[in-house]
Formats: structure tokens, C-alpha cells, sequence
């Protein structure tokens, strides 16, 4: 475990040694000390088994360590169907699931929504990856999936700013003129809230970046950074328009609900609260 972390780090440092040093030894802190342990289970891939014990999961990298009490074990999605354990900081239960899902994720527009069919990606190059089930209701599933820690980089590598000089001076440096500087890659994760339907159609709803600032992380909706999008794919931003859609005829009691708490549909914890109250419906 010590040389995975190690290693990650060093290649970190290797890609973005222009990083702040703040920042660098912030994420090397958080590699090499010991994450805290839950109680809770895990169920392997291969025999379908179901072991209780301790799971220390790393976010950051997409991992878990799992204690059972003989051994502890690196376990990555390949190995591992499901995993759930009582988040006593949180003071919550977490569960996810491990899916086969399109390494290039090329949303095709179905009913009016771009969505990853899982029904149409055999014939894809897929990965197996961690998804953390928020919510289950009888027609849907709401999932989020955190990408591993990475070195986002700028669509471009250089951003020009324009100085207005003095007109009434006449001297050179004070004539009007463009200042080139480099912009210097950040680490960051990408984290999607998904819609899974009950026809296997994964829907990207909800998207944004957390960046790693030297003395936290910072929310950026959109991948956008810098003023510009990483990429059209990532920027997604459904909103009411797909819950209408996905929650049909119970919708108007929904938007009453939305309104009279004054939630946010486009804020995870809003989300949360909306998706709740629907399944109030479904009862």
C-alpha cells in the first residue's frame, strides 16, 4: 500500500512539478496518512461472497482497503461487486456498486437527454468503476461517480491580458499592450450525479470539478476552469426540465414541493432532499 501511494504521488509531482508547493505537500500529506476505518461489508466479483469487517476507502484514488479481521486487502472495482459501511463522520450509511461503463463516455441524445445505453456497450471499451448509490426509488436509481485524482489541464495552455496604456504619456511602456503568462495545471476530480432508468440508460445530470486548493477544495460547476470548458461531453446541467420528464405525472406535487422549501434541483443536497420526497409519492 505504501508504494502505490508513493508512486502516485511521485507521478503527480513528475506531470506537475510547476504545481504549488502548498498544494503538492497537502495531497502527499493525505497519500501517506493512514484514511479512517469504517464497519461495514463487501461483496467480491468472483464467487459473489459477502465478507464483514473494516473498509478504509480513499476517494481520492478510487480505492479500498478492506480488513476482515485475517487479512486486509487493496481492493480495487475489478475485484469487488458492492461495498457499503457506516460513515461515522458523516453519520450516514454509504453504498456503491461497481459497473462496466465506456472508457470514452459518448453520449447519445435519446428523448430529448444525451445518456450511455448499457444495453448498447459490448461492443465498447469499457472499465469497471466504483459508483455510490444515493438514492433508489422504483423507477430510477441516482448515482455519483468520482473520478481518481488527476492532473486537469487547460484547453489552452496560455491566457493573453490586455493593459490599456496612458494616452497622454509617450513613453513606450506606457502604450497599450497584451501580457502573456502560463497557466499551470491543477489537480482536481471530476464528480457526475447520473440518473440510472429502469430501461439501463445511464443520464448525466448534474456535473462539476473539485479542485485541490492549498487549504481546501474549491466546487467548480461544468468543468469549466480558467473561463473555458474542458470538454462539450462534461458539461451537462439538466435541472427540473429532466426530472419533469423522469418523474411524469408526480412532477406537479414535486414542483410544489421545490418551491415552497426553495431548493435547488442543480445542488446535490437540494437533489437529494427532491428525490426523497418523490419517493413519498411512489408509496
Amino acid at each position: 500500500m505504501r508504494f502505490t501511494f508513493a508512486s502516485l504521488f511521485l507521478l503527480l509531482f513528475t506531470v506537475s512539478w510547476s504545481q504549488p508547493k502548498g498544494v503538492l505537500k497537502k495531497i502527499q500529506k493525505e497519500f501517506e496518512s493512514d484514511l479512517e476505518w469504517y464497519v461495514g461489508s463487501v461483496q467480491f466479483r468472483d464467487d459473489q461472497q459477502i465478507k464483514n469487517g473494516s473498509i478504509q476507502y480513499s476517494e481520492k484514488l478510487q480505492t479500498i482497503r478492506f480488513n476482515n479481521n485475517e487479512s486486509i486487502e487493496f481492493l480495487s472495482a475489478n475485484s469487488v461487486l458492492k461495498f457499503d459501511f457506516y460513515d461515522s463522520q458523516n453519520k450516514k450509511e454509504r453504498s456503491f456498486i461497481s459497473l462496466e461503463y465506456p472508457v470514452n463516455e459518448v453520449l447519445i441524445k435519446r428523448d430529448g437527454f444525451r445518456s450511455v445505453s448499457m444495453n448498447e456497450i459490448q461492443d465498447t471499451r469499457t472499465a469497471i468503476i466504483f459508483f455510490e448509490l444515493l438514492q433508489e426509488t422504483k423507477s430510477f436509481v441516482v448515482l455519483r461517480r468520482i473520478t481518481p485524482l488527476e492532473v486537469l489541464q487547460p484547453n489552452s495552455p496560455y491566457s493573453t491580458t490586455f493593459i490599456p496604456g496612458d494616452p497622454t504619456s509617450n513613453s513606450p511602456i506606457n502604450k497599450d499592450r497584451t501580457v502573456t503568462t502560463k497557466r499551470d495545471p491543477v489537480f482536481g476530480q471530476v464528480i457526475t450525479i447520473y440518473f440510472l432508468d429502469s430501461e439501463g440508460n445511464v443520464i448525466p445530470y448534474l456535473r462539476g470539478t473539485r479542485i485541490e486548493k492549498r487549504n481546501s477544495s474549491k466546487m467548480i460547476n461544468n468543468n469549466s476552469l480558467f473561463g473555458e470548458k474542458y470538454n462539450s461531453e462534461r458539461d451537462i446541467e439538466l435541472g427540473e426540465k429532466f426530472l419533469r420528464e423522469i418523474m411524469g405525472e408526480r412532477f406537479p406535487d414535486v414542483k410544489e414541493f421545490i418551491t415552497s422549501n426553495k431548493l435547488d434541483s442543480d445542488k446535490v443536497e437540494d437533489l437529494m432532499k427532491i428525490i426523497e420526497f418523490y419517493k413519498t409519492l411512489e408509496d
